[in-house]
């Protein structure tokens, strides 16, 4: 599982913004390679949590979008099934059928 996840990590966008190598011009001083390559790093990490996000919202106003719909048939099923047994009982009591009940 951590091995596929490492697998995935290092196929993602995330890693082709944070796996170049640093300038040279901030190679003598450790401290600003560490700023820099943290930078890059936290950069990446929030555009990917940009996109997730943008599809998350895409993701959930379809889902709204949906379930609107299945509202509405599910209405209009009842509605339906209201008129439907309104109807079979006239059919029935034009037709001179007798149930007993």
């Amino acid at each position: 599982m951590f091995e596929y996840g490492l697998r995935k990590f290092a196929e993602s966008e995330v890693w082709d913004l944070i796996k170049e190598p640093l300038s040279p011009r901030l190679s003598e001083d450790e401290y600003s390679i560490c700023c820099e390559n943290t930078a890059h790093i936290i950069n990446a990490l929030k555009e990917s949590r940009i996109e997730s996000r943008v599809m998350l919202l895409s993701i959930h106003k379809g889902i709204m979008e949906l379930l609107t719909t299945i509202s509405k048939m599910n209405r209009k099923l009842e509605d339906d099934k209201v008129k439907g047994k309104g109807k079979m009982v006239k059919k029935e009591d034009s037709l001179g059928l007798n149930l007993g009940i």
